[in-house]
């Protein structure tokens, strides 16, 4: 861990040989082998938990009428240390540039959000488990990171880089807790979809875009 902003703690790990780097709400506990540890997820959660969390990025992209794509989630292999079950999961071939810069920032968020909201209803959320969840999403952080600094170079775009500091009265759209309140509202509006789509990719693990499609109509 490496630095705190007054809002959110900037977090480098490796963890089964990947490289992790982005942002969480919550330090970092005492890491001992992997971060799907601190999840403290059965078998069965963390297979559930990763459908949420593909599921909430596909229910706030059909908002944003960005073009439905298939859904999946693999099994990764589990932790060699602590033996912690690991998933990882996919919306197939979602282009940067298929919405406004706004709104995929938003479809970014949904994933975190929509896991995270399903936590809460598994009873009182540990700081811990949140910040597994958090680390979960750190390649949506990197994909919005790269959003951002595309558009900040476009002629009089008037973007900055990715912020991960307090939204404030009057939140840019570049803000990442912005996004993320945007992101959490919009699925609570939508929530019967989120499970009915979460529940179809645990069980099948791979979704067509046409059922995805039919799913959220």
């Amino acid at each position: 861990m490496s630095g705190f902003n007054g809002y959110s703690y900037e977090l480098e790990i490796s963890s089964g040989g990947v490289n992790y780097w982005g942002h969480t709400t919550d330090p970092a506990p005492d890491f001992t082998c992997c971060f799907a540890r601190h999840g403290d997820f059965t078998v069965e959660q963390a297979r559930l938990g990763t459908a949420f969390h593909e599921a909430g990025h596909a229910v706030v992209a059909r908002l944003a009428e960005i073009p439905t794509v298939p859904v999946e989630i693999v099994a990764d292999p589990p932790c060699d240390t602590c033996g912690a079950s690991r998933w990882s999961g996919r919306n197939e071939a979602v282009a940067l540039n298929a919405g406004t810069a706004h709104d995929t920032l938003a479809v970014l968020a949904a994933g975190v959000q929509a896991q995270l909201l399903w936590c809460e209803g598994l009873g009182p959320m540990t700081a811990g488990r949140r910040w597994a969840v958090e680390i979960g999403g750190f390649n949506d952080q990197g994909l919005a990171r790269e959003l951002c600094t595309a558009t900040a170079g476009l002629p009089d775009a008037g973007w900055r880089d990715l912020d991960y500091g307090p939204p404030g009265l009057f939140p840019q759209p570049w803000n990442w807790g912005y996004q993320q309140q945007r992101a959490r509202q919009a699925l609570l509006g939508q929530w019967g979809y989120v499970e009915k789509l979460a529940v179809r990719v645990a069980g099948d693990l791979r979704v067509s875009a046409e059922d995805v499609a039919a799913i959220l109509t």
